[in-house]
């Protein structure tokens, strides 16, 4: 496999789902036609654990293989996000033993969620699958992140090209796959941790498309069964979470 393919299963798995995820779930706390962020929560709420989300995350190339699996934990109790990389292991279904790339082949979505439940003595309450097309596409539509930039940065390779000088920039979707590109080369170290970190704690504060709207297209990139309904489900945890400094976890 080229070095570049890995980065872009490497990033979109990482990254790209969670500035993805922490859009979608802010615009959840927003009203429809609402282009900033929501205001504060008058009231301080305290969260129990059976308030958290867990949301599992399938990372799919344009062929539809998968290649990631992840766990999004809203820790409601203490208001932070967890991201987590399931073990390709073995795991066990129907008395047979699979890795998830080979459970998700043989039982779809359904299989990985039962299995990830079980292994993990835990209840998924949301899936998302989307390709990694799809996932730049969305995060475009976000707007991109903020990333500071520590040197002027120049990537030409394979008729792919990216230019960043120091300072902070607003980093797009593509860009994103050509930058992880780059920081691998140069031997960066917590990479993961340190855009990871960027990602989340942007937490879209300005959006410019009205709120209603711009679920809707994101929730169109995905197989999810994200809804509307979510929206007032989710709405003060996810507020609550947007306003502390920190969520990343």
């Amino acid at each position: 496999m080229k070095k570049y393919d890995r980065a872009v299963r490497f990033f979109t798995s990482f990254f790209l789902f969670s500035l993805l995820l922490t859009g979608l779930f802010f615009l959840m706390t927003m009203k429809s036609g609402q282009t900033e962020q929501a205001g504060t929560v008058s009231e301080v709420t305290v969260f129990e654990e059976s308030d958290s989300l867990r949301v599992l995350l399938i990372g799919l190339s344009d062929d539809k293989k998968p290649h990631s699996f992840l766990l999004l934990h809203v820790d409601a109790p203490v208001l932070r996000v967890h991201i987590t990389e399931l073990a390709n292991t073995d795991y066990s279904y129907q008395n047979k033993s699979f890795s998830l790339p080979e459970l998700y082949t043989y039982g779809s979505v359904v299989a990985v969620r039962q299995t990830v439940e079980s292994s993990l003595n835990c209840t998924i309450d949301r899936t998302v699958r989307m390709t990694d097309s799809q996932t730049v596409a969305a995060i475009d539509a976000l707007g991109g992140f903020e990333y500071h930039v520590q040197n002027d940065l120049r990537y030409d390779r394979d008729g792919h090209s990216l230019r960043l000088y120091r300072g902070t920039q607003k980093i797009m979707g593509q860009q994103a796959l050509l930058l992880m590109e780059v920081l691998e080369e140069q031997g960066a170290e917590n990479v993961r941790e340190e855009l990871l970190g960027a990602l989340i704690n942007t937490r879209i504060h300005k959006i410019k498309s009205p709120a209603g709207s711009l679920f809707v297209t994101l929730i169109n990139l995905m197989d999810t069964d994200i809804g509307v309904m979510d929206k007032d489900r989710y709405r003060a945890l996810l507020q609550a979470l947007a306003q502390t400094e920190t969520p990343a976890g």
